[in-house]
């Protein structure tokens, strides 16, 4: 009160200036516990160092697939494409077996834009999947669509999406991941010319909530052609295919965390069981 008197405030200026202090206090705390709390930074020269670590692993025994597989992971973290296929390449020349090294090499070919070597990865991938369960293959026939319509599949591009969506029952609650499948489906159809079962796919992705299938429902009433566009989506649209299946955690495709530099870590303890 002597204060408030002294510099002739107002009780309203006061309560202003108050408020002011601890709106200020508090944001300060709470930065410097998010500073204190936040992980340690990487510096790039430690990623060099940790890949030449493993390239010198790799040389002093080329069977080594531990180490092809930790500077593929690597690679892909340092966003170095080119190396993560070769060392993909090399990983799955030691076990072709792995249907999740497949699924990693596909991608690394689809990001550089060879659509076809990405389509290719994909179906080896397949073929080693036999005893999976076919829920968790859906995720990559998703791919395996996108991937043939961008090629000018479309019948093949057609038949992965209806193995993406599954059994097409209509008491299926429409999630978004049906919801995305059935929109695909509906995209084939407009590519092959079958414009009456496209209208009903999109009518039925555009009940489930999907905005860009109201969008496409008018092209096909105005008599459009796919636009090629919309074939030119497939790196964006894998990524979100890829964002879905980490989220599901699919046991056939599984999340790989990006690797560190020490070995007790919960990364290097996962790629020693994957060896």
């Amino acid at each position: 009160m002597v204060v408030v008197r002294r510099l002739k405030l107002s009780w309203k200026a006061a309560a202003c200036w108050g408020l002011f202090v601890v709106v200020v206090g508090l944001g300060a705390f709470l930065a410097v516990r998010w500073w204190r709390l936040r992980p340690p930074p990487f510096p790039p020269k430690a990623w060099t160092q940790e890949i030449r670590r493993w390239e010198r692993e790799a040389e002093k025994n080329p069977t080594n697939r531990r180490a092809w597989l930790r500077l593929a992971q690597l690679a892909e973290f340092t966003r170095d494409n080119e190396g993560a296929i070769r060392y993909w390449e090399r990983a799955m020349q030691l076990d072709e077996q792995d249907p999740g090294g497949w699924v990693q090499l596909g991608r690394a070919y689809a990001r550089q834009g060879d659509f076809q070597q990405a389509l290719r990865c994909y179906e080896e991938c397949v073929k080693r999947s036999s005893e999976a369960a076919p829920q968790s293959l859906r995720p990559l026939y998703s791919e395996i669509s996108l991937l043939n319509l961008e090629l000018g599949h479309d019948k093949e591009a057609l038949e992965a999406a209806k193995k993406a969506l599954g059994p097409d029952e209509p008491t299926s609650r429409p999630t978004r991941e049906r919801t995305a499948c059935v929109e695909q489906i509906g995209i084939c159809e407009w590519a092959l010319g079958h414009r009456q079962r496209a209208l009903e796919r999109f009518e039925q992705a555009a009940a489930g909530g999907s905005v860009t299938s109201e969008d496409y429902l008018s092209a096909v009433k105005s008599g459009q052609e796919l636009p090629d566009e919309l074939r030119r989506q497939v790196t964006a649209r894998i990524a979100i295919v890829r964002e879905t299946m980490d989220t599901e955690g699919s046991p056939l495709l599984p999340k790989r965390p990006p690797p560190v530099p020490w070995e007790s870590s919960p990364a290097a303890s996962s790629s020693k069981n994957t060896e």
